[in-house]
């Protein structure tokens, strides 16, 4: 299973249907509170799973992809029911519960949704705030950046004598003052790194050692590494080109998850819970969009709610393959 989401609706009559979902490298698996379509407000437990095995406790893109595959479902049924009033509440393991309702159209949509049969879906996230790190593993952090993307086990400054002069070298080119703050989301679970922009396009110019990122204790799930895309300025790909023709871009991001089991997340919205929040602040925005720019790249519209401390994040799905799942239990 490469990409997708699959949803199980357990009844009555003991039928299951799968349907497969947006392009992400997990899969979901739903069991509904009720059968009553009369209702606007739908709950399901939730269960993620990456490619390698390794149960994840929160996965925001198969939950987008999960509300795409059920908002339709329900769509399909003429009950009176407003579309644009239902609530799909998702509960995952670690007791976060996700909202998904119908997001009203954006200026984005006129450019980036070109496929007619795409839903806009709002996702209600937990707010994730950062803190920074101590001196002593910010220095940790930069020693594995400078393994992980130049091979430098052990890094001595150039100007002193060993016996790999050219990889320490290569690696003192990502300096400390490019690192602008390195800070770790609540719950240790992510490891959040800002870097100025030419920092970030050299990283993305370098093949990456993911062996190499999980060699740290500091945190025990993903890696971000991001940049703020200065006003008025497009993304550029090292070669020159552009990478995405939009303005009003906030920043550029890169997430690792080799500790369970995913090398790199095309795209992702977990992440964004704490990225919104931080560059959001900082430029003092209710609305940020990033862009996460992976080989895939994709656009990621976050609404921030300061005062309830929550996130949204907006997105539009599209299904890309349809079936139907027989199981015998």
């Amino acid at each position: 299973w490469s990409e997708g989401a699959l949803t199980l609706q357990f009844d009555n009559t003991s039928e299951h249907s799968g349907s497969g979902g947006l392009e992400y490298d997990s899969v979901t698996d739903l069991q509904s509170h009720t059968s009553d379509n009369q209702r606007s407000e739908f709950e399901y437990y939730t269960r993620f799973m990456s490619r390698t095995g390794i149960e994840l406790n929160m996965c925001a893109h198969a939950t987008l992809a999960a509300a795409s595959v059920l908002f339709r479902k329900y769509a399909a049924v003429h009950n009176g029911i407003d579309q644009q009033e239902r609530v799909l509440k998702f509960h995952s393991r670690n007791s976060v519960e996700l909202r998904a309702r119908h997001a009203p159209p954006s200026p984005l949509e006129v450019v980036t949704n070109s496929v007619s049969d795409s839903i806009r879906i709002e996702m209600d996230y937990p707010w994730r705030s950062v803190d920074p790190l101590s001196e002593k593993d910010q220095s940790s952090v930069i020693a594995l950046l400078r393994r992980a993307f130049f091979g430098a086990w052990s890094v001595v400054p150039p100007e002193e004598d060993d016996n790999d002069n050219e990889t320490d070298g290569l690696a003192f080119s990502l300096k400390v003052e490019n690192v602008l703050y390195i800070g770790l989301t609540e719950g240790g679970e992510d490891l959040l790194i800002e870097l100025t922009v030419e920092a970030f396009d050299l990283l993305c110019s370098r093949s990456v050692d993911y062996g190499a990122l999980k060699q740290t204790k500091l945190h025990t799930r993903g890696i971000i590494i991001c940049c703020e895309i200065p006003d008025g300025e497009s993304p550029v790909k090292s070669d020159g080109s552009s990478i995405q023709p939009l303005e009003g871009l906030d920043f550029r991001s890169r997430y690792f998850e080799p500790k369970v089991g995913v090398n790199e997340d095309p795209v992702s919205g977990w992440p964004h819970c704490a990225l919104g929040p931080y560059f959001g602040l900082r430029r003092k925005k209710d609305r940020v969009i990033g862009l996460q720019e992976s080989d895939r790249t994709g656009l990621v519209e976050c609404v921030l709610k300061e005062d309830e401390k929550r996130v949204c994040i907006i997105g539009n799905t599209v299904i890309t393959v349809k079936g139907r799942l027989q199981m015998q239990f």
